[in-house]
């Protein structure tokens, strides 16, 4: 798979070292699409605060991935 960043300099204003404005994936493999998870243990107690269920969330997040042989690295996107 070929990721190739696309920030025009004229235009639109200057993308920053943290966001561009595109990224064109060229002859991409595979594509795992999840359904969703939540801020859950492995028993399916919630956390007790916000900021415990948002690392469930996550923790929950990166075993999905692991078991497809994928990382948050491989996140294209994801809404919230």
């Amino acid at each position: 798979m070929e990721m190739i960043v696309h920030n025009p300099s004229a235009g639109v204003y200057a993308a920053t070292s943290d966001f561009v404005h595109a990224i064109e994936v060229r002859d991409p493999s595979r594509f795992l699409f999840v359904a969703g998870t939540m801020g859950l243990d492995p028993a399916g107690v919630p956390g007790a605060t916000l900021e415990e269920q948002l690392e469930l969330v996550w923790t929950n997040l990166r075993a999905i991935l692991a078991e497809a042989g994928m990382s948050v690295d491989n996140i294209v996107r994801l809404t919230s």
